[in-house]
């Protein structure tokens, strides 16, 4: 069964007609997930009773079973803690600053790069996300402030795993967010991190998403880096530094450099 927050709004027009329905289906479908955050077929009060029963055999509409949400002490940030099919556990952050809603997106349960500093990786990769639970870490998220009447403004890829090292999911998941008719949210507004995948970067840019990069540097040379990223062997400094600065020129975005100080170490 697919997943439908893995869906383009090409292939929901096409799942539709494959199920005998009118094109116009497809558009209510997209606005009860995508505006009204609605997951449940059964919910969807404008649809029918055989159409319904159709979804439910023929797609997932949520893969994402949440365990807990854990509040900051000044409430302004939350963590949700999800349990996928696969009996793994990924997060995702809700920031709240002023009128902001960050979302930030976990790509991978565990993390290839293991940084010193984060516990993300301490376990290695363990499991690629899909696109469809990478979109609907959003959309879960978005219900949950739909009803308040706010919605998810900014979205950041700062979550478990180096999301260009499951790159054909985290770029359709993109693709899926930006399209104006699913979620609808300016490539402006999105922020990938990456600790240097330079091929990636390249193809990144060739995708003419423009979506802002940030680089995890954390070290001023190379040498210090692979203390610190052990990933890091993989692509020497210079190389990575140019690849995000040729990023920077043609996409005409910014790039942020991430730097965590440690102690006699980078500081």
């Amino acid at each position: 069964m697919r997943e439908f927050c893995g869906l383009s709004s090409e292939e929901i027009k096409k799942n539709c007609l494959d199920l005998g329905e009118k094109p116009f289906r497809s558009k209510q479908l997209t606005d009860w997930v995508y505006q009204k955050g609605i997951l449940d077929p059964s919910k969807m009060g404008n649809l029918s009773k055989v159409f319904k029963e159709k979804l439910e055999k023929d797609i997932v509409f949520s893969s994402l079973n949440l365990c807990e949400i854990n509040h900051s002490d000044d409430e302004e940030t939350l963590k949700f803690l999800w349990r996928i099919p696969s009996g793994n556990l990924v997060e995702s952050v809700l920031i709240s600053s002023g009128s902001r809603r960050t979302v930030c997106i976990s790509s991978q349960v565990g993390c290839p790069v293991r940084c010193a500093f984060c516990a993300s990786g301490k376990k290695g990769l363990i499991q690629n996300l899909s696109a469809g639970q990478i979109v609907e870490q959003v959309v879960r998220i978005n219900q949950f402030l739909y009803e308040k009447g706010e919605r998810v403004s900014h979205l950041v890829f700062m979550g478990m795993g180096e999301p260009l090292e499951n790159y054909e999911a985290v770029i359709k998941a993109i693709k899926i967010l930006i399209d104006k008719n699913l979620y609808g949210i300016s490539p402006r507004r999105i922020t990938l991190s990456t600790a240097g995948v330079v091929p990636a970067i390249g193809k990144l840019l060739n995708e003419k998403l423009n979506i802002n990069l940030a680089l995890s540097l954390h070290a001023p040379n190379q040498q210090i880096r692979k203390r610190i990223i052990p990933y890091a062997r993989k692509y020497q400094l210079n190389e990575v530094l140019s690849s995000v600065r040729t990023y920077a020129k043609d996409s005409k975005r910014d790039i942020t450099y991430e730097y965590i100080l440690i102690e006699g170490l980078n500081d």
